[in-house]
C-alpha cells in the first residue's frame, strides 16, 4: 500500500507547481538528528522522493528545512523546536516530543504526525480558547489512525477540516 500510497500522492504533486524540489536523503538524516527522531517511512518518501513541503491538504505540506515555509518563513522543524520550547507564561503548556507539525489549516491550527508513536497517528492540534491556566490536553484532538489513512483521505477528498477563511 505504501508505494501506492506515494505513487498516488506523486501524481497529485505533479499536477500541483511545486515548488520546492524533494531533498536529499543525506539532508532528511540531518533534520532527523536536529529533531531528535526518525520520520516515517511515508513522510521521509515525501520529502525526497516528491516535495519538499507545497503541496497536500489545507495549506499545503509544510517543508522541512529549506522547503515551503509557513507565511511567516518557518519551517516544520522550527515550529516543532518553538513550540517545544516552555511558556513562561504558562507553566502547563507543552508540546508532545515527537509531535511534527505537518500541515497548517490556519488560525493556529496544525495537523501534526506522532512521530514515535506506532503506526504514526495524526493529531490536530487547535489552540484557540486555550490560554495562560486552561489545561492543554484538549487542544490536541485525534485526527486519523495514521500518517497513510490521513494521506488517503487527502486523495480520496475525505477529510473533515478545511482550512480557515
Amino acid at each position: 500500500m505504501k508505494s501506492n500510497l506515494v505513487g498516488q500522492l506523486a501524481d497529485r504533486a505533479r499536477s500541483a507547481a511545486l515548488e520546492y524540489p524533494p531533498i536529499s536523503r543525506p539532508e532528511v538524516a540531518e533534520v532527523e538528528t536536529r529533531l531528535g527522531f526518525s520520520l516515517p517511512t511515508t513522510l521521509h518518501q515525501i520529502y525526497s522522493g516528491i516535495a519538499n513541503g507545497g503541496f497536500g491538504p489545507g495549506y499545503k505540506i509544510i517543508g522541512l528545512v529549506g522547503g515551503m515555509p509557513l507565511d511567516t518563513g518557518h519551517s516544520a522543524v522550527d515550529i516543532y523546536e518553538a513550540f517545544l520550547r516552555p511558556d513562561p507564561e504558562d507553566p502547563g503548556w507543552g508540546w508532545p516530543q515527537g509531535l511534527l507539525p505537518i500541515c497548517h489549516w490556519g488560525c493556529g491550527i496544525y495537523s501534526c504526525v506522532e512521530c514515535v508513536v506506532s503506526g504514526n497517528p495524526v493529531v490536530r492540534f487547535d489552540p484557540n480558547g486555550h490560554g495562560p491556566g486552561t489545561p492543554w490536553g484538549t487542544a490536541f484532538e485525534p485526527e486519523a489512525p495514521s500518517l497513510d489513512d490521513w494521506l488517503q483521505r487527502w486523495l480520496d477528498d475525505d477529510l473533515p477540516f478545511r482550512p480557515a477563511k
